[in-house]
């Protein structure tokens, strides 16, 4: 269905974000912290992107942990 693919793509990338991390102990993005990091604060795409837009992007990757294992399916699916 047409009305589902941007909730497909919204949840792929938020996903994505989980790909991204800076190692640092504070990271945003990390899904999974292990291993010895480093502190001083999350530097994930600190100069690739204007505050604004990082926000948005932490926000969305918080929210992407909160995501019930059948949205991770979904985004997985083909469209038919």
């Amino acid at each position: 269905m047409k009305g589902e693919e941007w909730i497909r793509d919204l949840v792929k990338i938020a996903l994505e974000l989980e790909q991204i991390d800076c190692g640092d102990s504070s990271c945003v993005f990390a899904a999974r912290k292990t291993g010895m990091r480093t502190n001083g604060g999350c530097r994930c795409l600190k100069d690739e992107v204007k505050p604004e837009l990082r926000r948005i992007l932490h926000r969305l990757a918080f929210a992407t942990r909160k995501l019930p294992p059948e949205a991770r399916l979904f985004a997985e699916e083909v469209p038919k």
